[in-house]
């Protein structure tokens, strides 16, 4: 019978080896804000602070959407695991009494 904490333990691991990949992928994406412009003048203009506002704003609202969809994934994880155990608790259980009664 194979141990519940040792699947949690992997599960954490290959989540912090994910987190990790994850964030060396967007540190290589990173690039320089690009604003949406249809003309060569406003390139070259400096941004409003208005416009690197809400730019700074929308990307902060997409990372906590990530973080939180993260972390509730993790949750619904730790819940499987756990009733995963209690059922292989069970099942275990349920094998020794049947093993009682025949002998």
């Amino acid at each position: 019978m194979e141990c519940p904490l040792i699947r949690v333990e992997v599960s954490v691991q290959s989540l912090e080896k994910s987190f990790k990949e994850r964030l060396s992928k967007l540190k290589q994406a990173r690039m320089p804000l690009v604003f949406e412009s249809n003309t060569v003048d406003s390139l070259t203009s400096r941004p409003s602070a208005q416009a690197l506002n809400q730019r700074v704003l929308h990307h902060n609202s997409e990372l906590t959407n990530f973080v939180s969809r993260d972390s509730r994934l993790m949750e619904e994880k730790m819940e499987l695991c756990n009733t995963l155990g209690r059922l292989e608790e069970e099942i275990w259980r349920y094998r020794k009494r049947g093993a009682e009664q025949q002998s």
